[in-house]
């Protein structure tokens, strides 16, 4: 599965795509700070059996996020633990490449797989969970239409401190599907 917008196209990332660039993204403490596995070892084979096992899964489906000009591979974008019951599930990302921080790209992969989500899975909402510090994808979140729907204070120890976690989500609305 491809999807596309303007500036970056989401493919699903198959375990032959996971590359050495991967690795050393999750090895970047100012890149995985935020992320709740920040102290997993990562490696070569660990990233291939990760992506592997999201192709594998109904309910969960990784997508890499390449520019749509140059083909570069700048980040991950994950749309997981869906009920199909509910028809709900949640996303995150990651931007390894840092010089395309601050692009809006976050911004436009949230977008593109909320269309995604909406159109193609038929689900009815999107949520993420983000850490209060992480001001930049919270920005991402709002850009992309997401609210704040809640927000658990001190909710994280981080950088020897607590933190809020704010719950963010984005509903289909009629006008989301064509």
């Amino acid at each position: 599965m491809t999807i596309s917008d303007e500036r970056i196209y989401l493919e699903i990332l198959s375990p032959d795509n996971v590359v050495n660039e991967y690795v050393e993204w999750m090895k970047d403490e100012k890149t995985v700070k935020y992320l709740k596995t920040k102290l997993t070892v990562y490696t070569l084979d660990s990233l291939k059996e990760y992506a592997k096992n999201m192709n594998e899964s109904q309910n969960d489906f990784l997508f890499g996020i390449l520019l749509k000009d140059s083909h570069e591979y700048i980040g991950n974008l994950k749309i997981g633990g869906i009920s199909q019951i509910h028809r709900h599930g949640n996303i995150g990302l990651i931007l390894g490449n840092k010089k395309h921080w601050g692009k809006g790209y976050g911004s436009e992969a949230i977008r593109i797989a909320t269309r995604c989500a909406f159109e193609n899975l038929n689900l009815n909402k999107l949520y993420a969970g983000v850490n209060s510090e992480n001001v930049a994808c919270y920005k991402a979140f709002l850009k992309a239409d997401y609210k704040e729907v809640a927000r658990l204070q001190k909710h994280l120890f981080f950088k020897g401190k607590y933190v809020d976690s704010i719950t963010v989500e984005r509903c289909r609305e009629l006008n989301d599907v064509t």
